[in-house]
């Protein structure tokens, strides 16, 4: 096997000193007029003398390579063109341009396919053998659209990083999983561990949350004077039950709210119908399925 030549779509920028090539021929001595199209974009640095490989050319490029037909080498980069369109391929940029339909000047290069062309600056010159002289076209890149597809790309680069980013993904979700799975399994729903310490309801707070519940699921709020039977606050006098009411009430809800990662309060009140003056409490209907799972079974011997 050897590497061959051929139209392989060149364009040499005199500023950088580099040559660029758009794909290349592998020729099979051993079989006549056999060759394949190889297509992968190499850049030539002539001050060092070396190749590199830029990637693989774009498909819609690729694809017709031997239907494009080379113009010229532009200052922006190669001009081409096929049956259907006029392209100019800008390796420096890695993009791909297309000559607009509203450029009046498209119909005078492909008929003028097949002579001379060159490029003076931005003014295409090239030969007109009918009348036997020069004619010059002013071009701009203006005149064209970006296609918005890279003229090549690095598969290896590409499949490298897709293949980074999903692996990553991956250990995330795998990670994430197994962190709360081992969760589930060490600590129990109304156990959580904070900071250093494990957040736990109390078995007073427990019962005071199943009492709210149970109400709360028969459609009943909670009075004062059953929180005050259930707290054993009933002969205590008026301060003392309106504090200790109060401070269960906030363990609670702070304590709910860490378990279920909610900011609003497991436990609400309203006005009681009979006593503007008294609160009654109970469950929000959208936090009753939460709660239930947080309380603890009671103890047996109660």
């Amino acid at each position: 096997m050897e590497l061959g030549g051929g139209d392989c779509m060149l364009w040499y920028n005199p500023e950088s000193g580099k040559i660029y090539q758009a794909f290349y021929y592998k020729f099979n001595q051993a079989v006549r007029n056999e060759n394949t199209v190889i297509p992968e974009v190499y850049v030539l640095d002539l001050q060092k003398g070396e190749w590199s490989k830029l990637g693989n050319l774009h498909v819609s490029i690729s694809s017709q390579s031997g239907k494009i037909k080379n113009l010229a080498m532009s200052p922006w980069g190669l001009l081409c063109f096929t049956d259907f369109k006029i392209f100019l391929l800008s390796f420096e940029k890695n993009k791909i341009y297309t000559l607009k339909e509203t450029a009046q000047y498209k119909q005078n290069l492909y008929r003028a396919f097949g002579n001379t062309f060159f490029f003076l600056d931005s003014t295409l010159y090239f030969t007109n053998t009918k009348i036997n002289k020069l004619d010059s076209i002013r071009i701009s890149l203006n005149d064209f659209e970006n296609e918005g597809a890279d003229l090549y790309s690095s598969s290896y680069n590409y499949w490298y990083i897709t293949y980074f980013v999903l692996a990553a993904l991956i250990i995330a979700v795998l990670f994430f999983y197994l962190k709360r799975k081992t969760q589930k399994q060490l600590f129990p729903s109304n156990l959580l561990l904070s900071g250093s310490t494990y957040l736990q309801l109390e078995e007073s707070e427990s019962e005071i949350l199943r009492l709210l519940y149970e109400n709360s699921l028969a459609n009943r709020t909670t009075s004062i004077d059953e929180l005050n039977k259930t707290m054993g606050l009933s002969k205590k006098n008026t301060d003392i039950q309106k504090k200790q009411r109060s401070d269960m009430i906030l363990s609670i809800n702070r304590k709910v709210s860490l378990l279920t990662n909610q900011k609003e309060p497991a436990i609400d009140k309203q006005r009681s119908d009979f006593d503007k003056r008294s609160f009654e409490y109970f469950i929000p209907v959208q936090r009753i399925a939460e709660v239930k799972g947080l309380i603890k079974e009671p103890h047996p011997d109660k």
